[in-house]
C-alpha cells in the first residue's frame, strides 16, 4: 500500500543553474580533426579518477586510498545521449595487484552525468553497488576563496531522513589562505529552514586538488569540492559521509528554473544494483515540471511520469541558491538526488 507523505525538500538549484542548456545540445559526439584534448575528474570511493577525451574515449582508474597504487584500470568509449546521460562502454579492463574490486567485462556499460569542466557523477560500474561516485575537476587547488552550497550524496548507515537533527545540505566555504574548509550552515530535510549551526571541516595542505584532514579527505577544485568524512576506519565504509559542493548561484525568480535537466533517482525499494536510475525533468517558466525515468538502455523513457509544481515555493531559501517547496509524494520511502546536466 502506498501512503501519501508531505515532506519539505530543498532543491540544490546551485548545481542545476550552472548547467542550463547542456542537455539541449544533446546527441552523440563525433570525432574531430582538432587535436585530442581531455577533461579529468577525481573523487572518493576510495579514490576514483576518470579522463574523458575529445575523441570519445575514456579511462577510469581506482585506488584503495589516494596514496595507494592503481588497482584497477578501465578504458573504452563514451557517447553523450540526447537526454543528457553519458554512456560509457568498456573496451578493456585490467586488475592491479591486490585490488579489492573486480574489473568489468568488455562490452559492459556504465553511465554518468557530466557538467563539463565542473563535475562528473558516475553510476557505479559494479552491478551490485548502489553508491554514487561524485567527482570534481582534478588537479586544481583553489587559489581564491570558495563559497558554495552542498548536498549529501552518501550518508552513514542507519541515517534517518526524518531526524530534524541530521544535516543533509547547507553552505560550504574554503579559505584558500588558511587552507581551511567549513560548513557555515547545515539543514535537515525535516526542518529545512532552521540551521543546525556551523561545522568546521578542518585544514591541511592542498596538493593536486587533494587535501587530507583529520577524519577524511577533500577533493577540491576552483568551482567546487567533495568531502569524504569517516576515513578513520578505512576498511569500513558504513560510517562514511560524502558531501558535494558547487559554487553558489542566486535563483531570485521561479522563471530561472526553466530548462531541461538530467538527474538521478535513488529508490531504496529496488533490488541491489538497481537503486540508482537516470531521469529527465523538463520545467517551464511558471515552475511546472515533469520527470520521466529511463530504461537500462539509457534512451527509452519508461511508461509514466511524475509532475512537480514548484510555483508555490520560495527562491533563495534557506540561503542563496536554494529553492524551498512543500510537495506531496505517494511513496513512503522514496528519495531523490538530483544532479545537473
Amino acid at each position: 500500500m502506498f501512503r501519501k507523505k508531505t515532506i519539505k525538500i530543498a532543491i540544490p538549484i546551485t548545481a542545476i543553474g550552472i548547467a542550463l542548456g547542456i542537455v539541449a545540445c544533446g546527441g552523440s559526439d563525433s570525432a574531430s580533426t582538432a587535436p585530442t584534448t581531455a577533461t579529468a575528474y577525481s573523487g572518493p570511493g576510495s579514490k576514483w579518477d576518470i579522463s574523458l577525451s575529445s575523441d570519445n574515449t575514456f579511462s577510469v582508474t581506482h585506488r584503495d586510498t589516494a596514496a595507494d597504487p592503481v588497482d584497477m584500470t578501465v578504458t573504452g568509449s563514451y557517447t553523450r545521449q540526447a537526454n543528457g546521460i553519458v554512456k560509457l562502454t568498456v573496451g578493456a579492463a585490467v586488475d592491479g595487484a591486490g585490488g579489492a574490486l573486480s574489473s568489468p567485462a568488455n562490452g559492459d556499460t556504465a553511465w554518468a552525468l557530466d557538467v563539463p569542466g565542473y563535475a562528473f557523477m558516475l553510476r557505479p560500474m559494479d552491478a551490485t553497488n548502489d553508491q554514487l561516485i561524485p567527482m570534481v575537476v582534478s588537479g586544481e587547488c583553489p587559489t581564491t576563496n570558495l563559497n558554495g552550497n552542498w548536498v549529501t550524496v552518501k550518508t552513514d548507515a542507519g541515517t534517518d531522513a526524518t531526524n530534524t537533527g541530521r544535516d543533509f545540505f547547507g553552505t560550504f566555504t574554503f579559505d584558500s589562505a588558511t587552507q581551511t574548509g567549513n560548513l557555515p550552515s547545515r539543514y535537515s530535510l525535516a526542518n529545512p529552514t532552521s540551521t543546525l549551526g556551523a561545522n568546521p571541516i578542518g585544514n591541511g595542505t592542498c596538493s593536486d586538488g587533494i587535501m587530507s584532514i583529520s577524519d577524511g579527505i577533500m577533493y577540491l577544485a576552483t568551482n567546487g569540492a567533495i568531502v569524504r568524512i569517516g576515513t578513520d576506519t578505512p576498511a569500513d565504509s558504513t560510517d562514511d559521509n560524502f558531501i558535494f559542493a558547487l559554487g553558489q548561484k542566486s535563483i531570485t525568480s521561479i522563471a530561472n528554473l526553466e530548462g531541461t535537466y538530467a538527474g538521478m533517482l535513488f529508490d531504496d525499494n529496488n533490488t541491489a544494483g538497481s537503486k540508482i536510475n537516470p531521469v529527465r525533468m523538463v520545467c517551464d517558466n511558471a515552475g511546472a515540471c515533469t520527470a520521466a525515468q529511463f530504461d537500462t538502455d539509457l534512451t527509452t523513457a519508461l511508461p509514466g511520469s511524475v509532475a512537480f509544481d514548484f510555483s508555490g515555493g520560495t527562491p533563495d531559501i534557506p540561503s542563496s541558491g536554494w529553492y524551498l517547496i512543500i510537495i506531496t509524494i505517494n511513496h513512503a520511502r522514496l528519495s531523490r538526488i538530483w544532479s545537473d546536466s
